[in-house]
């Protein structure tokens, strides 16, 4: 462009451009356009329907991991784009997510959520939504990948029922003794286009739990100018997260395992997509700072988040009893901004619901349906057993 021959320049030249002009090198995930043809049409015309013959498609399942930064602000997310983040400061709001479902969407796993602190605060005393496990890395690893698998084994020895379990080829999806699992891995770097949960139900969940977590902040918005990570916490963000998987419809399953070479008679066309809109997204936007980003970027600013350890399992095994010793430091340092909660009062979720009764008698369009579900909350907190400290003997007496 400039007829410049022969130029020459030093390295730090080179970081310097680069910094000034925001370029930036990483490899491309779930890039379509990369992925051989004659090996995506091998595996649906040839090798798929033979590993899959004899199975019911409700005993089909797939499973798949993805990366959530829980806590990430719109204003934050340029910062973020394209980033791995294995580890430092902004690993510790990062989460993997395992998700599983079968192919006709009507059996929905559990999901594993993985963090690096071993019980957070935020966590005692509350039912978890979700199966949480921990590492010092937040990544599947074998053992929490062969934990699965004996207990979906288990699962499924007991109702005497088999299946297929097809996953990607990742280092932590190792393959055990299973009597009621098959086991089917995908080839290696194609599951941007064969992967059924990578065709739009991981997309779904994100797009979901960024509205509601949007929403939550412009609820904190409302009644103080800025918002602090205290403002939301981990369990906040598993419960959302648990909503949002129990949202995904059986109609966007079964059309990503169609749209993944599950249903060749199915004109790939004929699929409609799941458009989740977020209206008050600029507004939000605006608020936060976050210049020209769109709601899109903001749900996909962390597809690159890595959520499977990249080394040999041998040199995790060797290494796990150390880091346990270790990463008790790590996890008050992550749980620091957390502090202990005292047990709720019964007359104060009484007052609660008597708050929640006013604000939907304000906005709601006199649809008695959530009053029921409020009165129903009520009724079950007064019929729960109260727990008393035990009287001694010595109360009955009158002290002289």
């Amino acid at each position: 462009m400039t007829n410049i021959i022969g130029f020459k320049c030093s390295p730090g030249y080179i970081v310097k451009f680069k910094t000034r002009h925001s370029v930036i090198f990483e490899v491309s995930h779930g890039d379509a356009s990369g992925v051989p043809t004659e090996v995506v049409n091998e595996w649906i015309d040839i090798k798929l329907p033979k590993l899959i013959d004899g199975y019911k498609p409700e005993d089909i399942f797939n499973g798949d991991e993805f990366g959530l930064f829980w806590r990430l602000l719109s204003n934050k997310t340029y910062k973020l784009k394209g980033q791995t983040f294995k580890c430092g400061k902004k690993s510790r709001e990062r989460v993997s997510v395992f998700i599983c479902a079968n192919m006709t969407g009507t059996e929905k796993l559990k999901p594993i959520v993985i963090g690096k602190a071993l019980e957070p605060r935020c966590f005692r005393g509350k039912p978890k939504p979700v199966i949480y496990r921990n590492n010092m890395t937040a990544w599947m690893t074998t053992t929490i990948w062969i934990e699965f698998l004996r207990k979906l084994e288990s699962k499924m020895r007991l109702n005497n029922r088999k299946i297929v379990l097809i996953v990607d080829n990742c280092s932590s999806h190792v393959v055990i003794e299973l009597n009621y699992i098959k086991l089917v891995f995908l080839p290696p770097n194609t599951t941007s286009v064969l992967q059924p949960m990578d065709m739009g139900v991981i997309h779904s969940i994100k797009s979901k739990y960024r509205v509601k977590f949007a929403r939550k902040l412009l609820a904190i918005l409302e009644v103080k100018p800025t918002v602090c990570t205290k403002d939301f916490e981990l369990y906040e963000a598993i419960v959302m997260l648990k909503q949002c998987w129990n949202e995904v419809t059986v109609e966007t399953i079964t059309n990503c395992f169609r749209k993944s070479g599950f249903n060749k008679s199915l004109d790939v066309s004929e699929i409609c997509e799941e458009v989740i809109v977020f209206e008050e997204w600029d507004q939000l936007n605006t608020q936060l700072d976050g210049g020209d980003m769109t709601f899109e970027d903001f749900v996909n600013a962390d597809n690159c988040v890595t959520t499977c350890e990249p080394i040999p399992e041998t040199t995790i095994e060797s290494t796990q009893t150390s880091n346990d010793i270790q990463s008790d430091s790590d996890i008050e340092c992550i749980d620091s901004e957390e502090t202990d909660e005292e047990p709720i009062k019964m007359i104060e979720a009484i007052n609660a619901l008597t708050i929640l009764r006013k604000y939907m008698d304000q906005t709601s369009d006199g649809n008695d349906s959530c009053h029921y579900l409020i009165d129903k909350i009520e009724t079950n907190i007064y019929n729960k057993p109260r727990k008393t400290s035990q009287s001694l003997i010595t109360n009955y007496f009158n002290k002289n």
